[in-house]
């Protein structure tokens, strides 16, 4: 047997094994090709739902739960790195237009707000009362604002003390707190458990 032989069969083989891969392709292909893909998880609801799971199944198709998306960022050097990439892709999605609102726990952009919240606190404020302004109203609002100077606090009152010695604008900004919010660092929201940045 010569060598020219002997490589036909194995020649015949491979040709073989190619033939059958490509038609695994293609019929892999024409598969996925007519496979409709859906990210509606309502699919995993129950099919005749009661007047809770259909506001959940509405909620899940067209509320806002379907137009949220949630982003991570990982990897990078540290916590900053991911903290700046963060908010350039937080500035970035802002300014596109593209996007209703993007939340990163970044507050830097709030000075509008702040000078809105500081012009109208009187209004926003929920302790302004007619008694707030009576002589005994206002010795114990700015008491109050005066006991706030020697505390942690003291730094990002006094810079407001002589335009707002009731201390509202404070007060708004404690009833803004949220109860719970993500973990922040480095000025951005951050997963509890793995180095990642987030965005929403």
């Amino acid at each position: 047997m010569t060598a020219a032989t002997s490589a036909a069969p194995g020649r015949g083989r491979r040709a073989l094994v190619l033939i059958v891969w490509l038609l695994a392709v293609l019929a892999g292909v024409a598969v996925i090709s007519r496979t409709q893909f859906s990210a509606d998880l309502s699919a995993f609801l129950p099919a005749s739902p009661d007047a809770r799971q259909r506001v959940l199944i509405e909620q899940l198709q067209s509320g806002v739960a379907s137009r949220t998306l949630m982003l991570g960022i990982e990897g990078g050097r540290d916590a900053a790195q991911r903290a700046d990439v963060s908010r350039a892709l937080g500035k970035a999605m802002r300014s596109s237009g593209l996007f209703e609102q993007v939340q990163n726990g970044d507050t830097s952009d709030w000075q509008e707000a702040g000078t809105f919240v500081f012009d109208h606190r009187y209004h926003l404020s929920p302790d302004v009362t007619p008694e707030r302004f009576s002589e005994a109203g206002l010795r114990d609002a700015i008491v109050d604002t005066l006991s706030m100077l020697g505390t942690p606090a003291g730094n990002l009152v006094r810079p407001l003390f002589e335009r707002d010695p009731t201390g509202e604008t404070q007060r708004i900004a404690e009833a803004l707190i949220p109860a719970s919010s993500p973990r922040t660092e480095n000025g951005v929201w951050v997963s509890r458990t793995v180095p990642r940045a987030m965005l929403l």
